[in-house]
This record gives structure tokens, C-alpha cells and sequence, in this order.
């Protein structure tokens, strides 16, 4: 499901059918990503792919989740991804 909070896309002065565009192919990709059993994984400016689980079999010793592939330059945020209504009623993240 996608959902386009069009109050937020005006307050910001942001298109909102780009913004349903971008959410769409996000949405493509990751269900691509989870078919091939791959998850994503966010944070400081690098967006990388993992294999899911954290251990392949024959390879328990070796830790962590297998990195398929990595994107450098991306405006990623990981967090737990906390939000809800601002003071103003519109919906906000974690800050």
C-alpha cells in the first residue's frame, strides 16, 4: 500500500504526485528485494543490501548479514521510524 499525506506534500511545497512516483518505485524495488531474499538497510549516507538472517548456512562463524550491494551518496535515515501528529495536525517523524 501507498499512502501520499497530500496536507504534508502542500505544507512542504512538494508535488504530490511525485511524491506517490518516488513511493511507487521504492515499493517496486523493495518487493523485488524481498523476493530474492534481500532486505535494505540505511544509515550514515549509505543505503546497503543485506541477505536476510544474519547467517548463511556453513557460515555461522563468520557474522552479520552478507552485503549483496551498496549505494554511496543516498540521503538515508535509519531510526526506528517513530511519527505521528505535529502540534499542527500534520504527520512528523521522529526528530
Amino acid at each position: 500500500m501507498i499512502r501520499v499525506n497530500y496536507s504534508e506534500c502542500k505544507k512542504a511545497g512538494i508535488d504530490d504526485d511525485e511524491v506517490r512516483k518516488i513511493a511507487a518505485c521504492f515499493q517496486r524495488a523493495m518487493l523485488r528485494a524481498d523476493k530474492l531474499g534481500i532486505s535494505v538497510f540505511g544509515g550514515s549516507s549509505q543505503l546497503t543490501l543485506r541477505v536476510n538472517g544474519s547467517e548463511l548456512e556453513g557460515e555461522q562463524h563468520m557474522g552479520g548479514q552478507l552485503i549483496v550491494g551498496e549505494m554511496d551518496g543516498c540521503v538515508v535515515s535509519g531510526g526506528c521510524g517513530a511519527q505521528g501528529p505535529g502540534p499542527d495536525g500534520l504527520i512528523r517523524g521522529e526528530a
